[in-house]
């Protein structure tokens, strides 16, 4: 955030349209379709260009969401999926990850408990 010409350098530095070409890991793209903040086309541009140059992106899009995940039911859609896209990135590095809900129950990943709602264990495979 910040001014569009008192902070251009430091816009421009910090960009991720800018640098979309540096990006290599999986990445997980979640989008309000009614963002005032981060336009739709925006979004779907860079995850198509991403995609085209072989990244490995995953998508998601409410189209009755704004700028973060209001709605309960999106919510839990959300850390679903990013659990998905964690256990499957996290794999592919050789890495276990166990994801915890205390209010729900524990996830296929694992049972250990932690002291927030959503928390992560990372620990390497054997």
């Amino acid at each position: 955030m910040g001014h569009p010409e008192a902070d251009e350098e430091q816009l421009a530095a910090t960009s991720p349209a800018l640098h979309a070409d540096q990006i290599v890991c999986p990445l997980f793209v979640a989008q309000g379709a009614n963002d005032p903040r981060v336009n739709k086309a925006e979004s779907d541009q860079m995850v198509e260009a991403l995609r085209q140059r072989g990244v490995e992106v995953e998508y998601m899009v409410k189209d009755n969401e704004g700028h973060g995940f209001a709605n309960q039911e999106n919510r839990f859609d959300f850390y679903r999926a990013m659990e998905r896209f964690l256990e499957k990135a996290f794999e592919k590095c050789g890495i276990n990850i166990t994801i915890i809900n205390l209010k729900w129950g524990c996830s296929k990943l694992g049972t250990a408990p932690f002291s927030n709602s959503w928390s992560n264990e990372l620990s390497k495979k054997p």
